[in-house]
């Protein structure tokens, strides 16, 4: 009996040893984890990267950045017309390669537009497409969508084969760019003009200023599994608005938000839901002109669940006004009101919020030479601060601007690391992502997913399904995602 105990307690001891061994072992790794990403939290330089729609050298539009640390704008790029395009209307894109991905909506071959590629590391620019009309589209406006790991989509505003705009995959691998439906200038739809958004269910969804039985626009959703395009509402201006120019954004709840330019109560435009589930649209919210009208950028779900967006005129000096909408209480709440030379006038972009949790923005008219302004709203203490005046040379007139935080090492470049390769048996895309990533490779059931900011706090995100997760409420910046004992980076946009 001796001996048994004997043996019992010395296995009991060993397995203590070892229980302890491996906890030390993983405190260690944890603490090594923390302190590498904490110094590259620390170097890590945060740029606000976009495009006007005019300035520059050849008065072309730039592509131009903004360094959150030092305060500072940089002219990346000029813009000249057939090499490179010219008028840009929309925002950039940071593609899972490193590239940004833009769109002009002149200029190139045939002054039709381009889709083009710029590498923050390289410096090099690549005009990848030149639109042509009839088989590819003209004018295309907004900003590029990632919606899966090598696909781009967007729009174009007429062109196709019924002249009214077509929807389109670019393929970062090929290069090649697809249409994918045209169209039609009434039922369908005519003049796609905000960005695409990619929802929880998977399908893509967007809306045309044009066309549709009441010619006031539509709202559409387009399945890239399928290719199959589906309208979902005509706009019919005095009930739930007309022109719909701003992109929709999604809440944890499944439900799209929106705005329309135009119609409403006092056509002065509406803020909408839509919920996909019931096929529904409803009008949240009609526009006054004393509390802003014609909202004309969308809206941007902040981190306290509240929207912003901002409207092209209206406000105590008809120069448009910073909003805020609770869905709660239903109630606008009027935060800044534009003025002209000192804040800006006009907006027509969506507010975005960086890793700070503030807002920034831009006007299109306004500032010391009435070329616009970039701007910083931080929704906690309520104060509005002009950063830039845009004044010819570096950029002048953004329009349908969504500004993207770029994170920059000081050694330069956008830094991606790559996790297709085999030391990782869970790949995740796309990334960096605007919100919803699919897990793919060998997810064990038991698995725990958990993600972490860069200062090591958990942070609360939507699991939609075992292999899918909504970061859409989630701050733009470096997140890290724990699933199992694997660790990846990712940057959500």
């Amino acid at each position: 009996m001796k001996t048994i105990n004997f043996f019992l307690t010395l296995f009991v001891k060993h397995a203590v040893f070892r229980r302890l061994q491996m906890l030390r072992n993983s405190i260690f790794l944890l603490i090594l984890s923390l302190i590498l990403f904490n110094r590259l939290y620390a170097q890590t330089q945060y740029e606000l990267w976009g495009m006007t729609k005019s300035g520059g050298e050849k008065n072309c539009g730039v592509i131009f950045k903004y360094n959150l640390q030092s305060a500072t704008i940089t002219k990346v790029l000029d813009f000249d017309d057939q090499d490179r395009g010219k008028y840009p209307q929309g925002g950039l894109i940071l593609a899972s390669n490193g590239k940004l991905y833009g769109l002009t909506k002149n200029g190139g071959v045939n002054d039709l537009g381009t889709l083009f590629e710029y590498d923050p590391n390289t410096t090099v620019f690549v005009k990848k497409i030149d639109f042509d009309g009839k088989s590819n589209g003209q004018w295309p406006c907004g900003t590029l969508l990632q919606a899966s790991a090598d696909n781009l989509y967007g729009t174009t505003l007429k062109g196709g084969k019924n002249d009214a705009g077509i929807l389109f995959v670019f393929n970062l691998q090929s290069g090649q760019l697809i249409k994918k439906f045209d169209f039609d200038g009434k039922e369908t739809g005519d003049s796609p003009y905000a960005s695409l958004i990619e929802a929880s269910n998977g399908l893509l969804y967007g809306s045309t200023i044009n066309g549709g039985q009441n010619n006031k626009g539509v709202l559409f959703s387009f399945d890239p599994s399928t290719d199959k395009f589906k309208k979902l509402v005509d706009f019919d201006s005095d009930i739930n608005g007309e022109e719909p120019k701003g992109n929709l954004v999604q809440t944890s709840n499944g439900k799209l938000y929106g705005t329309t330019t135009w119609g409403g109560a006092q056509n002065n435009g509406v803020l909408f839901e839509y919920d996909p589930k019931k096929n529904k649209l409803i009008v949240k919210y009609d526009f006054v002109a004393d509390d802003g009208q014609f909202p004309a950028g969308g809206l941007v779900l902040a981190t306290n669940e509240k929207f912003y967006g901002t409207t092209y005129w209206g406000g105590a000096n008809d120069a448009g006004i910073l909003f805020e909408y609770s869905p709660l209480s239903e109630k606008i709440t009027k935060r800044t009101e534009f003025d002209g030379a000192g804040k800006g006038r006009s907006a027509q972009g969506c507010l975005m919020q960086a890793h700070n949790g503030k807002l920034y923005g831009v006007t299109t008219y306004g500032g010391g030479s009435d070329l616009g302004v970039l701007f910083e709203y931080d929704i906690s203490t309520a104060i509005f601060k002009k950063l830039v005046d845009f004044d010819g040379t570096n950029g002048a007139y953004p329009v349908a601007l969504k500004l993207i935080e770029v994170t920059n090492p000081p050694t330069g470049g956008v830094k991606n690391e790559d996790q297709s390769n085999s030391l990782f048996s869970i790949k995740i895309a796309p990334n960096p992502s605007c919100g919803i990533i699919r897990i793919t490779g060998a997810l064990k059931e038991n698995d725990k997913i958990d993600i972490v900011d860069t200062e090591g706090k958990q942070v609360n995100f939507d699991r939609i399904d075992e292999r899918t997760l909504n970061l859409s409420l989630l701050i733009p910046g470096i997140y890290f995602i724990r699933i199992g004992t694997q660790i990846f980076r990712v940057v959500r946009l």
